[in-house]
């Protein structure tokens, strides 16, 4: 027995699902020439199983599986967090509690000794903390319910309401200020929430960012677009104002003379934090950055100024002396707010749902903290799946007793591909833009730089080359060439998929059409000695892309402007076979050649039906009929095929776990009726073989 049957077989006896065939046919029905639409109304009928929301629970047998029907056998749980938290937009700190707030899920994550410990559901989008630890509160604002949720202990004590477009918060004495999206400061009692006074801005316009001074409570500075603006508590209103590129990066000096901005000058075309005199706003210093900083904090105890440069996914170390740069740290993608405490810097990465951290003394990283359970990707390996955790920068392996082995990995690892001809392990870490490769005892064999915000793996195991983001690299030698596509708009693009027809030796790349606001205007390219030229399979702003050897077809998945769909490409004839619409957005493919089953995850609906759990279909390659639908407690991320023991691993992060979907060979259901034909823009023609 295989390690991958067992552990089937020992899930198997963790949890049973049962689930009935969807709909068979004895006989096998050709690929139809037309479009057709899967609707509810021309669906075969398909029972569907919910797996509990509790992983490992136990659930409800409602019949008992037949070995010859796709079932659910179980799950196996990677995280243990008390609640999901999405897009962490802020920091705050009240003794030994960090709070952080998730945009997201409308609700705040608390964390102690390096954990999640509890989340509270605050509203609908947290913008901005605000900690008063003195009395162990934290004040939370809502922009779009338009109120501040005051936390005491981790628990709500009180909501208050403000004016709509309020974004922002500081804390005097016993004053609460709140920008408002008028271009006022208005001050509440921080004991009651009653309004106390207000301060007119010389603009009406949203305020970003407002703090106050901790040196002298009587001084306040606030940000609108593109400007800064000095406030005297003493004489109640404004007293300077700059105009600069400032978005909303603001931060005091603890001596509370200096006030750091992060501003874009477009003359130049460079991104510059500003060293501006807290009294005149003249400017003192300035130091050019690679990007735009996102958040900007001052350590007085070390020297040193810390700036969050969101696309570059890092934080720059700058010395408060002289703004020479110290260090880089690399995070997860998109940090987005800082904080200090207990020598530890805290880092929230709003693409990444974590929590970095960094050692202020020794300048060492420390493992992340999870806010949500994101499984990025699965591969099938030889001793079982491995997953890839990107909120805690982990590799995951599963054997058959669970959970084997978790390896660090560089930030955000996003794709995984596994070797068998080697046995090794290939992460990209789209954070950091690196390609690592790992043997199977987790020790790193190599890296290499795949480029900036790199999104493409793929074993190209014909050519023996591994396609990492912008390069390709030949394992066996070492050596690597740079690949980029040209758009018909003339631009130089990355590729972010790969598919290769191994009948004909043909790879085609998936990259942007350069078509500026397409909506992830994704099409094929046809890799040839000319260089890689468009056409192929797959519509407009595809999602996944691959090619089934055995049925000599393309499968793909799309989605723009709120449709969804399944197409199947003939590469004989140049064009679409067939295409399935689909109520739900499409988040992973995956083939089973052996059951002629094509996968499929999908997760939150179309307006018209928006459901946000997740589904799993099946549909039989030869016919595309729907083969089974299973449910899940919310979309899926990622799927991954064994076909030696008919495995199908399925991520769900709601679940906090990777589910088995035992497979099984079937005859063939019908195929779908023909609805309607492709639209032109929808139909890519490849050039002749």
């Amino acid at each position: 027995m295989t390690p991958t049957r067992s552990l089937g077989v020992i899930i198997a006896l963790l949890i049973v699902m049962g689930l009935a065939v969807a709909c068979v046919s004895t006989t096998p029905i050709p690929l139809l020439t037309a479009s057709a639409e899967l609707s509810p109304s021309s669906a075969p009928p398909t029972p569907s199983s919910l797996p509990s929301a509790s992983p490992m629970a136990a659930a409800s047998l409602s019949a008992v599986p037949s070995p010859s029907v796709p079932h659910t056998l179980g799950s196996v749980a990677l995280f243990g967090l008390p609640g999901q938290g999405r897009s962490p937009q802020d920091l705050a700190v009240a003794g030994d509690r960090i709070y952080v707030a998730n945009s997201g899920t409308g609700n705040v994550s608390v964390l102690q000794e390096g954990r999640v410990t509890m989340v509270v559901a605050v509203g609908s989008r947290p913008a901005s903390l605000l900690a008063e630890p003195s009395r162990g509160r934290v004040y939370v604002l809502d922009a779009e319910e338009a109120q501040i949720a005051v936390l005491q202990d981790a628990a709500i004590a009180d909501r208050w309401a403000v004016p709509v477009g309020s974004s922002s918060l500081a804390l005097v004495d016993d004053t609460l200020w709140v920008g408002t999206g008028d271009g006022h400061l208005l001050g509440l009692g921080a004991d009651d929430g009653l309004e106390k006074t207000a301060i007119a801005l010389t603009e009406s316009a949203p305020v970003l960012r407002v703090l106050a001074n901790p040196a002298d409570p009587k001084q306040m500075a606030a940000v609108t677009y593109g400007r800064v603006h000095l406030v005297d508590r003493g004489v109640g209103g404004e007293t300077t104002m700059a105009e600069m590129g400032i978005w909303r990066t603001l931060a005091y000096d603890p001596a509370g003379d200096r006030l750091y901005v992060g501003v874009y000058d477009g003359d130049t075309n460079t991104h510059r934090l500003l060293v501006l005199a807290s009294d005149d706003l003249s400017v003192l210093d300035e130091v050019e950055l690679p990007s735009a900083p996102r958040a900007v904090l001052a350590d007085a105890d070390a020297e040193r100024i810390y700036v969050a440069l969101g696309t570059d996914h890092m934080v720059r170390v700058l010395s408060r002396a002289d703004l020479d740069t110290l260090a880089t740290f690399r995070v997860g993608r998109r940090p987005v707010a800082l904080a200090l405490s207990s020598g530890v810097l805290y880092v929230a990465c709003a693409e990444s749902d974590q929590v970095a951290r960094v050692d202020t003394a020794s300048g060492g990283s420390l493992a992340p903290i999870p806010l949500s359970a994101r499984i990025s990707d699965l591969a099938a390996a030889d001793t079982g799946v491995v997953a890839a955790l990107s909120s805690s920068d982990e590799i995951v392996w599963l054997d058959q007793d669970g959970v084997s082995a978790r390896w660090d990995t560089a930030p955000h690892p996003a794709e995984i591909v596994w070797l068998p001809e080697t046995g090794e392990l290939a992460v990209l870490s789209s954070a950091t833009g690196t390609l690592a490769l790992y043997g199977s005892d987790g020790t790193e064999l190599a890296r290499f730089d795949a480029g900036a915000d790199p999104r493409l793996l793929h074993w190209h195991q014909e050519h023996g080359l591994l396609y990492a983001g912008h390069i390709a690299l030949n394992p066996a030698t070492g050596l690597t060439h740079t690949v980029a596509v040209t758009s018909p708009m003339g631009s130089s693009v990355w590729p972010e998929g790969l598919a290769v027809d191994v009948r004909r030796d043909m790879t085609y790349l998936v990259a942007s059409n350069g078509v500026p606001g397409s909506n992830h205007g994704l099409i094929t390219y046809r890799l040839g000695p000319d260089g890689a030229l468009p056409g192929g399979p797959g519509r407009l702003s595809i999602v996944d892309l691959l090619y089934d050897a055995e049925a000599d077809r393309f499968f793909s998945t799309y989605q723009r402007m709120g449709t969804y769909g399944v197409q199947v490409w003939d590469p004989v004839a140049g064009a679409e076979a067939l295409c399935l619409s689909l109520l739900r957005r499409p988040t992973a493919l995956a083939l089973n050649p052996g059951t002629h089953h094509l996968w499929v995850g999908l997760g939150q609906g179309t307006p018209m039906n928006p459901a946000d759990d997740g589904l799993l279909r099946a549909y039989d390659t030869r016919t595309m009929g729907l083969v089974t639908e299973l449910s899940f407690a919310g979309p899926l991320t990622a799927l991954a095929v064994d076909v030696e023991s008919d495995l199908v691993y399925v991520a769900c992060e709601a679940d906090q776990a990777v589910w088995l979907v035992k497979d099984a060979e079937m005859p063939a259901p019908p195929a779908p009726t023909p609805t309607h034909t492709p639209t032109p823009w929808a139909t890519q023609a490849a050039p002749s073989p």
